[in-house]
């Protein structure tokens, strides 16, 4: 039984469609031509256990990556969030300060009527 190379994996690895090693007859000859090689050199196997051992690391690699792009999205959408609500505490805090301001400037009048009341008693 004559061994194969997986065209499927090796189309992917290249970049193009499986269907080329039917429709291009260079890119047929150069399979048949590394098909051969790796036969006679009995090295089929062997080279398809790494590529299939590549391509599991290719894998995780890009599951990792998704994986820190969607940890980064949500540390994004939370500096995101803490800024606006800085700045609705530091509004907040603003009107509060207003307040102060003038619950300070009330008693400060209400004071000074009172000592004028008490002057215009005496």
């Amino acid at each position: 039984m004559r061994r194969r190379l997986n065209k499927s994996s090796i189309a992917v690895e290249l970049g193009f469609a499986r269907s080329n090693f039917n429709t291009n007859p260079a890119l047929k000859e150069a399979l048949e031509i590394a098909e051969e090689t790796l036969c006679a050199a009995s090295n089929l196997v062997d080279v398809a256990k790494p590529l299939r051992e590549a391509n599991a690391a290719r894998e995780r690699a890009n599951d990792k990556a998704k994986l820190s792009s969607a940890e980064s999205s949500r540390l994004m959408e939370r500096i995101v969030s803490l800024e606006a609500e800085n700045r609705n505490l530091k509004n907040r805090l603003a009107q509060l300060e207003l307040r102060e301001k003038a619950s300070q400037d009330f008693n400060l009048l209400a004071e000074a009527l009172e000592k004028m009341h008490e002057d215009s008693n005496q």
